[in-house]
């Protein structure tokens, strides 16, 4: 390519340099002729450079772009085989919390004279610690719960055909992307018309309406709502499912009931297969990363939509949420100062350029918003 430059330029370089005949008043007009007659040579030689190495720019980002994904690939194996082997880490048999339930029973049985057997499936089931930690106290109110309003006295039980012992299970397994543990009595099951009947004198439901048997289970989940007839250690004290239901979404999981008159009745609990792993949104304030969860943040407000800041009183600036009349003003607080503010970093520097707002909201109550800058 060089040899060929050369070529290319020596014409330029003798037409730019060769003598010129002298000619009175014509000797201006000769030399831009010539001059713009080199520079358009020259102008072309260049051209053909710049031609010549485009193909080679695009190669050279070509091969760049599949080096970047290549290595972006790359750490995304490493951070995903690490993430595995960190929650494998955490991981504990279900096990461990359900056999405590044994004692329970026995405990049960000696004081209140009703025999029950306790199955346990699916014990090597892997949990996230954290969440086996928080499954005992919702599993004992369902164990607690399937002795006394689901199991039969024995005599009764004797008289339906059934073994005079009692059968209570307890089954873990994993569907799909969730775990789910089932607690399962073979007594006498839940009788909607008795709920429906309590639901009434409580106050909780129009004698004239015809509930669905889903209304009937809310019904259950209530807080106060007991169909025992006298108050025990057990039962009849309006404590239970309404607690078992909020544990078990603290736990980001669900609750269901399946039952059969005569049967029995099984609560199902649906729960994320760990606790551990959240989405965080990683800012800087002072120099300090902080890392916020996404489930928390309403909206990123760009600092371009000024026509949405209002002054108060002081230095104090807020934000103008929402439209109408149902607009409001959020205060806007510094993220550094509401977390106990640590000293800058040594080193950093605090750029001019106003940064983004976070709105950031209450994954539980709607009407709390609170917007902050970084």
């Amino acid at each position: 390519m060089q040899d060929w430059a050369m070529s290319q330029a020596h014409p330029t370089r003798q037409r730019l340099y060769r003598p010129q005949p002298k000619h009175n008043g014509s000797s201006h007009q000769a030399f831009d002729t010539l001059e713009l007659d080199a520079y358009s040579e020259l102008h072309v030689l260049v051209q053909s450079l710049a031609d010549s190495f485009a193909p080679i720019e695009d190669q050279l980002r070509s091969l760049q772009g599949h080096q970047t994904d290549f290595e972006l690939k790359r750490r995304k194996r490493l951070l995903d085989q690490a993430q595995e082997e960190l929650l494998l880490m955490r991981m504990v048999p279900v096990g461990t919390v359900l056999q405590r339930f044994s004692q329970v029973l026995e405990q049960l049985q000696s004081s209140h004279q009703k025999p029950v057997q306790l199955s346990l499936r699916g014990k090597e089931l892997l949990v996230d610690k954290s969440l086996v930690e928080k499954l005992y106290d919702p599993l004992l109110h369902l164990v607690r719960n399937a002795f006394d309003h689901g199991i039969e006295p024995q005599a009764e039980r004797l008289q339906q055909g059934k073994p005079a012992s009692g059968q209570i299970a307890i089954a873990a397994f994993r569907q799909g992307n969730r775990t789910v543990i089932e607690v399962r009595d073979d007594g006498k099951g839940l009788d909607w018309e008795r709920i429906r009947q309590k639901g009434i004198q409580q106050g909780r439901l129009n004698p004239e309406e015809n509930p669905s048997q889903e209304h009937l289970q809310d019904l259950l989940f209530e807080s106060g709502f007991s169909t025992a007839p006298q108050v025990t250690q057990l039962s009849g004290r309006g404590v239970g499912l309404d607690v078992v239901r909020s544990q078990i979404h603290a736990l980001q999981g669900s609750i269901t009931i399946r039952s059969q008159p005569g049967q029995g009745t099984t609560f199902s609990l649906y729960l994320p297969l760990t606790l551990s792993t959240e989405r965080l949104l990683v800012c800087r304030c002072g120099g300090i990363p902080y890392a916020l969860l996404t489930n928390a943040i309403v909206q990123l407000v760009l600092p371009e939509q000024i026509q949405h800041y209002s002054g108060f009183a002081g230095e104090h600036r807020a934000l103008r949420w929402g439209d109408g009349d149902q607009a409001q003003w959020l205060p806007i607080r510094s993220l550094g100062k509401g977390m106990t503010e640590p000293p800058p970093v040594k080193g950093s520097t605090a750029s001019n350029k106003p940064a983004p707002l976070l709105l950031l909201g209450s994954p539980d109550i709607d009407a709390e918003r609170m917007p902050i800058w970084p």
